[in-house]
Order: structure tokens, then C-alpha cells, then sequence
């Protein structure tokens, strides 16, 4: 048998086999328990992610356990995605990072204009997300080849330059914006 699986236990009508190199993510889960539904006496499957088990009970006079941990040791062999590189799991993790303090600061900038919208302009509120947003900002990048050529950035210093210090929400919308393209243009690179 193959040393990525070992059967824990075996008797009629139920087994339990154990995966030592086998993800369970979401997405394989669901295409082990899809696959063992279709199998004619397979009655109930329980997956273990954190501990790499899976349990079948099964009807015996319907299946037989060799067809059985034959499609078990087939399980083995899914793989979620292509293995990827130290660096593309660190550029993964830091585009992760930047999509989601771009998140909070759209809704940060959302909430404020709607504040104001409805006659209810709350002070907090605008210095928060003009602080926030310029965290966002300039947290965005490549800290090796500097950050002050991204477009987000030189967006905020010119229209802060152009719009004065009175307009500094407008200057963080602006530059938020600008960051979301980027952000957006970081995810195509990553997919490419």
C-alpha cells in the first residue's frame, strides 16, 4: 500500500484511514466527500482535517473494502494548487495584507462621506480615515526598491499639494483610490 495512507482500523461495515501528506482544504474535502457519495453503499464519511483522518462507513454487502481503499488511496494523490515558492507565498501573504487595509479604509472613507452625506459629520471619524488611509498607503510596496514612486503615493503628495490641507479627506479618497489600483494590479501580477 502506499505510505501516504494507513489504515488505521477496518471492520465490516467501517474504516479509517489516516493521510500523512494530504491538505485537507475546503476544496478537497468537498471532492472527497462528492466522490465517495457517487460509490453505491457508502453510507456516511467523516473528514478530520486537523488530523489528516477520514472515516467511511459502508454497507459490506453493497461494496468491498479492497474497491473501497482503492478509492481511498486515490484520495492521496489530490492536490489543492501547484506547490509555490517561499517568495510567492510571502508576495501572496503580503498582497493578502495590503487588499485588506485597503478594505478598511474604503469602508472607513465610505462611512465618512455618508456621515457627511446626511448632515452628521463626525470629527473622529475624518481623522481616522484620512490616518488610516495614508497608513494604507504608504504601507503599499516594495520596502527594497522604495515606495515613493508608486502612483498611490505620488497621487496623495500632488493633491495634497493641490488641494491644500483644509481637503485632506479628499486627498485620502483620492489616493485610496489610486491604491486600489494598484492593489488590483499587484493581484493580476501574481496570477500571471
Amino acid at each position: 500500500m502506499d505510505e501516504r495512507i494507513a489504515v488505521l482500523h477496518d471492520i465490516p461495515g467501517r474504516v479509517r484511514v489516516y493521510y500523512s501528506t494530504l491538505d485537507f482544504s475546503e476544496r478537497i474535502t468537498l471532492r472527497i466527500r462528492r466522490n465517495l457519495t457517487e460509490l453505491n453503499g457508502v453510507e456516511h464519511t467523516r473528514i478530520e482535517p486537523r488530523i489528516g483522518t477520514l472515516t467511511v462507513r459502508y454497507d459490506p454487502c453493497k461494496i468491498r473494502i479492497c474497491d473501497l481503499i482503492e478509492v481511498l488511496v486515490s484520495f492521496s494523490y489530490y492536490q489543492d494548487a501547484p506547490q509555490f515558492s517561499e517568495k510567492t507565498s510571502r508576495n501572496w501573504q503580503s498582497f493578502q495584507r495590503a487588499r485588506n487595509r485597503s478594505l478598511v479604509s474604503g469602508s472607513l472613507l465610505v462611512s465618512n462621506y455618508f456621515l457627511k452625506l446626511v448632515g452628521r459629520p463626525s470629527s473622529m471619524l475624518d481623522i481616522f480615515s484620512t490616518i488610516y488611509t495614508g497608513y494604507t498607503v504608504l504601507s503599499h510596496g516594495d520596502r527594497q526598491k522604495g515606495r515613493i514612486h508608486h502612483p498611490d503615493i505620488l497621487t496623495g503628495l500632488i493633491t495634497s499639494v493641490t488641494l491644500g490641507p483644509n481637503k485632506m479627506n479628499e486627498v485620502a479618497l483620492t489616493s485610496w483610490l489610486m491604491n486600489l489600483f494598484e492593489v488590483y494590479r499587484d493581484y493580476q501580477e501574481l496570477n500571471n
